[in-house]
């Protein structure tokens, strides 16, 4: 996480990493982005996520959107399941490679 935080509102991207086809994702395009948002207190805090992209063409009127939300993980950055290449666990993998092969 860039130390110091850069100014930025809530959503408001900071950084992204391309990480280029990930066969344990059904070999989706995969970037780690790391926007702004707000702890418990209000205070701006960086969090991460991830953006996956099917391969292929997409369907006829274009990719849905999915926001897939983990399970509680810890609060540490280490815990992140954006930060670890298996999001922490095999089942979070299959569970988003199943959305990403359907149609």
């Amino acid at each position: 996480m860039p130390e110091p935080l850069p100014a930025g509102t809530p959503g408001a991207l900071i950084a992204t990493t391309d990480h280029g086809l990930d066969a344990r994702l059904a070999g989706a395009r995969r970037w780690t982005v790391v926007y702004h948002s707000t702890n418990g207190r209000g205070a701006d805090v960086p969090v991460s996520g991830i953006v996956l992209l099917p391969p292929g063409p997409p369907s006829r009127g274009g990719w849905p959107v999915v926001s897939w939300a983990h399970g509680t993980t810890g609060v540490a950055d280490a815990c992140a399941p954006s930060r670890l290449a298996d999001l922490g666990s095999g089942a979070y993998a299959q569970e988003l490679s199943a959305l990403l092969r359907a149609e």
